[in-house]
């Protein structure tokens, strides 16, 4: 009986040296195009803790005691409370090295390829990718979700101003102190005046850790467009039945909104994902259940931005 025991004993412990060496030999096989793109999307989360705001033009009061909006535009009216679940969403937007390689891996047509000019300064690689459909932007996040395991979305419109204000504050703009200043958080005189952009992540995050949320590409959101006053208090999304959807972004503040039919490519629209979570995504363990291990910090580099900002630097 003892010897059985040991011999049982001695097969399962080679078994769990063999499964260890196999795992390790997973983690350190080249990193393929997939896995990249795993990594790299679920470092770009940030977690935000969600909360009640008042959504829309809050405005300030002037030197004089007179209230005046920021933007004063009527899609950014009226102001109501709204209060909606914490969430993680995308620091960058997703660039066109990312976008083309869902397409590549997806088996469609890169977007503009119909285009003339798609290999022009618009669709470099490092740049914000634009030119998708919604669906194609929602295809995107379905394909990160199946990918990672998570529920990767778009945001909705409520929870794009909410993280464009660094949870709700009374700011005209979503650079790092609510002012713009140009060449320095916002783009140069030279993109001002060409028709080149920066790549994104170019300039200093907001307090929250999201970059480029003032004016430098409009993104898609998952709602319909829908009057302010029609839409509920609580985790609001106008899962629409129309074609017209909302974009924001493509203003300088982080009030007003647009809206673009769903199918329409030439919108210059863009993605910036989130993941519905009550708690942070724990990239580790998610990776590690993937059979993937964690970027090392050299790693890292190449999915920072320019400007990168530290986790915890700006505790909101």
């Amino acid at each position: 009986m003892e010897e059985r025991r040991g011999k049982i004993v001695s097969l399962l412990l080679v078994l769990w040296v063999c499964l260890f060496h196999i795992s390790c030999a997973q983690k350190g096989k080249p990193e393929s195009e997939t896995d990249w793109i795993i990594k790299k999307s679920l470092t770009d989360l940030v977690y935000v803790k969600g909360g009640t705001f008042m959504l829309g033009d809050v405005g300030y009061t002037d030197s004089l005691g007179v209230h005046r909006l920021f933007a004063n535009h009527g899609s950014a009216l009226p102001v109501h409370k709204v209060t909606l679940d914490s969430y993680s969403i995308g620091k960058l937007e997703v660039t066109f090295k990312e976008f083309d390689l869902f397409c590549k891996l997806t088996g469609r047509d890169l977007v503009g390829d119909n285009r003339e000019g798609r290999y022009s300064i618009f669709f470099r690689p490092e740049l914000s990718a634009t030119f998708m459909t919604w669906d194609e932007a929602m295809a995107y996040c379905a394909w990160l979700g199946k990918l990672t395991g998570l529920s990767f979305n778009l945001a909705t419109n409520a929870q794009w101003e909410y993280a464009a204000r660094s949870r709700g504050l009374a700011v005209k703009y979503g650079t790092d102190n609510g002012l713009m200043e140009k060449g320095r958080n916002y783009k140069s005189d030279y993109y001002e005046t060409s028709a080149d952009n920066p790549p994104p992540g170019s300039y200093p995050p907001n307090p929250l850790g999201l970059y480029d949320m003032s004016g430098i590409n409009p993104e898609w959101v998952r709602d319909g467009y829908m009057e302010y006053y029609k839409i509920p208090e609580v985790n609001p999304l106008n899962d629409f039945q129309y074609s017209i959807v909302t974009i924001r972004g493509f203003s300088l503040n982080v009030y007003s909104r647009g809206s673009r039919a769903n199918y329409r490519t030439g919108a210059g629209a863009g993605i910036r994902f989130v993941v519905n979570s009550p708690t942070p995504i724990d990239v580790e363990s998610v990776l590690d259940s993937l059979g993937l291990s964690m970027p090392s910090s050299k790693d890292l580099e190449k999915y920072m931005p320019k400007n990168w900002v530290a986790p915890g630097k700006y505790p909101l």
